[in-house]
């Protein structure tokens, strides 16, 4: 294999495992469109009732405080969060919009709303760390 081949395939293979690695992990995706996925993510997530995978895109100061929870961050987000949703409210959760993310440095800010016309706005903060978006505040 010539020099330019082997380059050619090495480039390919890293672009490859970055868009997997993007793919895989909503929040590996530097910029807004990375802040907005992991919100997406979240959201998704609490609207599925997977504390799991919800705890797995939380900032680990957020779940360091949960840590002591029975049952860890997972069990803390299902006494917090989980028992409270209802099918309707997993309705709920699900139909919430995400909007523009501004990034400042290692933080962003991301619009989401609800309710439709009468929509309900709020933002969630999410963090930089490890070269990951995690979610900081919500």
């Amino acid at each position: 294999m010539t020099l330019a081949a082997s380059a050619a395939v090495l480039a390919a293979a890293v672009t490859t495992g970055t868009y997997l690695l993007w793919f895989q992990d909503p929040g590996a995706q530097p910029g807004e469109k990375g802040a907005r996925k992991i919100v997406i993510a979240y959201i998704d997530a609490l609207a599925d009732g997977d504390m799991d995978e919800a705890c797995k895109l939380l900032h680990p100061r957020v779940t360091a405080s949960m840590a002591q929870a029975e049952g860890g961050c997972p069990g803390a987000m299902r006494t917090q969060v989980g028992k409270r949703l209802s099918g309707k409210d997993r309705e709920r959760v699900a139909g919430i919009d995400v909007g523009d993310a501004q990034v400042e440095g290692k933080t962003a800010r991301v619009e989401v709303s609800s309710g439709g016309s009468a929509a309900q706005k709020s933002t969630v903060v999410v963090e930089r760390v490890d070269d990951r978006w995690r979610v900081l505040e919500d």
